[in-house]
């Protein structure tokens, strides 16, 4: 089977129309997936695929498929920042922000980051019904109110004391 990657490799790197390539990617993924019983190559595979690709609705249900089966959260919350820093608007941003906080609660297990994307997904858009479903996770925190400061950019520092907190803005 390793033939048949190397084979698929060098065809792609000769095509230079990005489509052709991501498909040989997937030829690639389908190989190590079914044939080689590797479903982390299949990951690393789709991944390429994405960073060529990255609007390609297929490929990303194959990488969040296949984190499913690796448990690579980790590296299935790097493709949803990537979504989200391509986002254009706000609706786009907003769902990429529920979805990424949903994986690191269920998936990741982290308290504490949940409860960051939670409250970044939040700040995006109070109002916004699928997000206010979830501060029910953030009250079994023991979290009981939300300070929500305007976005300023804080003063580095100040002799030598880090402005971290928000209170230090600038003029």
């Amino acid at each position: 089977w390793q033939g048949l990657l190397d084979v698929y490799a060098q065809v792609a790197r000769g095509r230079p129309d990005p489509q052709e390539r991501v498909a040989l990617l997937r030829l690639r993924a389908g190989v190590r997936a079914s044939d080689m019983k590797d479903p982390s190559g299949a990951f690393d595979e789709h991944l390429r695929a994405f960073a060529l690709d990255p609007s390609s609705q297929t490929t990303h249900e194959e990488i969040l498929r296949l984190a499913e089966v690796t448990g690579r959260w980790e590296d299935m919350l790097g493709v949803e920042a990537q979504l989200f820093a391509r986002a254009q608007d706000l609706d786009e941003k907003i769902e990429i922000s529920r979805r990424a906080a949903a994986m690191v609660e269920t998936k990741v297990k982290d308290d504490v980051r949940a409860f960051r994307a939670y409250l970044g997904a939040f700040r995006l858009a109070p109002e916004d019904q699928g997000i206010i479903d979830n501060l029910g996770y953030l009250e079994a925190l023991g979290v009981t109110a939300l300070w929500i400061s305007p976005v300023v950019k804080n003063v580095e520092d100040d002799a030598g004391v880090h402005g971290y907190h928000g209170y230090w803005t600038q003029d």
